[in-house]
C-alpha cells in the first residue's frame, strides 16, 4: 500500500510541461496577497478537501494557477489501516466540497470512478506498475463510498460553509 501511494504520486502525477490547470492537491506556491484575499475555510479543518476547497475560490477569484516540473517527494503511510484512514478522510472532503460547491460533483465522481479505478490503472500497466492497479480500484471506490456516506450526513445536519 505504501508504495502504491508512492507510485502514485511520482509517477502518475509527473508534468513534462508548464501549463495552466484547474488541479488541486499537490505541493503549491501562492502569492501572499491572492492567498489572504480567498482565505481558509476553518470547516474543512482537519476534514480533507481545503486545497479542493481553495483551489476553487481561487479560480472564482481570477487566480491562474498551473502545474509545473518540478516532483515533490511525500513520505507515505505504511499500513493499509492508514492509508484507508487517508481514504476515509479524502471521502469527507469530497462530500464538503460537493456541499459547498455542487457544480463540482461530476468532476469529483469523475476523479473518484474513472481517473483512480481505470485511467490510472491503465497509465501504471503502461509503466509496468501494474501491482498497483488493486490499489487504485479500491482507493477509487471507497473513496466514493465514504464520499456518499458524509454528503448523506452533512446533508441530514444541514452544514453550512464560510470562508
Amino acid at each position: 500500500w505504501q508504495r502504491a501511494m508512492g507510485y502514485l504520486h511520482l509517477k502518475q502525477t509527473y508534468n513534462k510541461n508548464v501549463k495552466p490547470s484547474k488541479m488541486v492537491g499537490r505541493p503549491s506556491l501562492y502569492r501572499r496577497d491572492k492567498l489572504l484575499k480567498c482565505g481558509f475555510d476553518i470547516y474543512f479543518n482537519g476534514v480533507g478537501g481545503e486545497d479542493t476547497d481553495l483551489a476553487i475560490r481561487m479560480e472564482q477569484n481570477g487566480n491562474l494557477q498551473g502545474l509545473g516540473t518540478a516532483i515533490s517527494y511525500r513520505k507515505q503511510s505504511k499500513s493499509f489501516v492508514e492509508i484507508y484512514k487517508k481514504i476515509i478522510k479524502y471521502g469527507k472532503g469530497d462530500a464538503h466540497i460537493i456541499v459547498k460547491h455542487p457544480h463540482k460533483i461530476k468532476s469529483i465522481v469523475f476523479h473518484q470512478l474513472i481517473r483512480y479505478p481505470f485511467i490510472y490503472s491503465l497509465k501504471a500497466l503502461n509503466k509496468k506498475g501494474f501491482i498497483f492497479i488493486p490499489f487504485y480500484m479500491v482507493f477509487g471506490f471507497m473513496r466514493f463510498i465514504n464520499m456518499c456516506f458524509y454528503y448523506r450526513e452533512a446533508r441530514n445536519k444541514g452544514i453550512r460553509f464560510g470562508y
